[in-house]
């Protein structure tokens, strides 16, 4: 058995809402409802189950649940998780709805084709069931959440079409966004702490040469060699903190230490223009009609009657629903070292893993 079914990870959650804990007693079995539609109970626990457990196979504990929530520290993640599988249910009811009063649908073929292309994935439709079963989910419930990602997928790409953005909208933007829409020139530094940035930063103001530092102490294998020079390049090429740093510096100028993911860069900007409205244009109508996007999708969540009759952390979930691994043998016990997961990868991690960059670099 599977430790754990990537394959089935990209198909469960679908958003997250703020939570709002004021709740109303509804009906039986319902936990809450939207515009008058009752969401069940049953469907926040499979819901919750489906998510529980891909964390608890993932964590290999189910210790992992009572850690601290990456999003809310002062929560665990199973609370977490709990008000998230709500949050997802009701986000995709108000989403469900509007889709419908525009008149999309989707057929029971569209969804025998995607479901089939997932079972093909795996040896047998056995081995599929099998992997639904080490979740405590029902095919029922995959095959509803497959639905309502095709409806998702459809519902998006109509609501993009009605909010796509104009030239006017374009022209508009650039205007008010100028500066970050840039051709630069730069060399960086980059090391892992904070400290050692810091002491370098102080040698380039007495002097020292940038160059020469680069590399000696650049850990970022793609400028060393070239004393940090990282060529010309536009906006959006580099992480964002890097480039928020080159938006507010003058030519010439050697910033502080400015900390990425990779670590802490100097960063000595050598030239810097803007990039002309022809250049940037077909990048700024995504930006807008992403963010027309967002604020039509706001507008009809705003306006959804919601009620939540329930809190989620007061839902009884019956133990038969629940995984809990048994700890993996260690290595003094089989003669091995840890077990090699060798689930096949999904398309997503495929392409990740194809257009994966060099870990030491301030490229996206």
């Amino acid at each position: 058995m599977k430790s754990f079914n990537k394959k089935l990870v990209a198909f469960f959650s679908l958003g997250i809402l703020l939570f709002t804990t004021a709740c109303n007693k509804g009906p039986e079995g319902m936990i809450a409802s939207v515009n008058g539609v009752d969401i069940p109970e049953e469907k926040f626990i499979m819901n919750y189950v489906s998510q529980r457990n891909q964390m608890v196979l993932y964590g290999g504990s189910e210790e992992i649940l009572e850690k601290s929530s990456f999003d809310d520290p002062s929560k665990s993640i199973d609370e977490s998780l709990r008000e998230t599988a709500l949050e997802d249910l009701i986000q995709m009811e108000i989403l469900r709805q509007d889709a419908e009063s525009k008149g999309i649908k989707v057929t029971n073929e569209e969804v025998d084709e995607r479901l089939n292309s997932i079972i093909e994935q795996y040896e047998n439709e056995e081995e599929y069931l099998a992997a639904l079963d080490e979740l405590k989910i029902t095919p029922e419930f995959y095959r509803s959440n497959i639905e309502n990602y095709i409806l998702m997928d459809k519902y998006a790409a109509q609501i993009a079409e009605e909010v796509e953005a104009t030239d006017e909208d374009a022209q508009k933007y650039y205007d008010e966004h100028k500066s970050d829409f840039f051709v630069a020139k730069a060399a960086h530094i980059l090391v892992e702490d904070e400290k050692e940035a810091i002491k370098l930063k102080k040698e380039i103001d007495k002097g020292a040469d940038f160059a020469e530092l680069a590399k000696e102490n650049s850990i970022d294998p793609g400028s060393v060699e070239s004393g940090g020079d990282l060529g010309e390049f536009t906006s959006g090429t580099m992480v964002a903190e890097f480039e928020n740093a080159i938006k507010v510096m003058k030519e010439g100028e050697v910033s502080d230490p400015v900390q990425t993911e990779y670590g802490y860069h100097i960063i000595r900007l050598d030239s810097k223009k803007d990039n002309s409205f022809d250049n940037v244009k077909n990048q700024i109508l995504q930006i807008v009609t992403q963010e027309k996007f967002g604020t039509y999708i706001n507008d009809v969540e705003k306006a959804a009657d919601v009620k939540r009759y329930m809190k989620p952390a007061s839902i009884v979930v019956s133990e038969e629903y629940l995984v809990a691994p048994e700890p993996a043998p260690t290595e003094e016990a089989t003669g091995e070292g840890a077990p090699v997961n060798n689930t096949l990868p999904t398309e997503n991690e495929t392409a990740e893993t194809g257009n994966a960059e060099s870990e030491n670099t301030a490229e996206e």
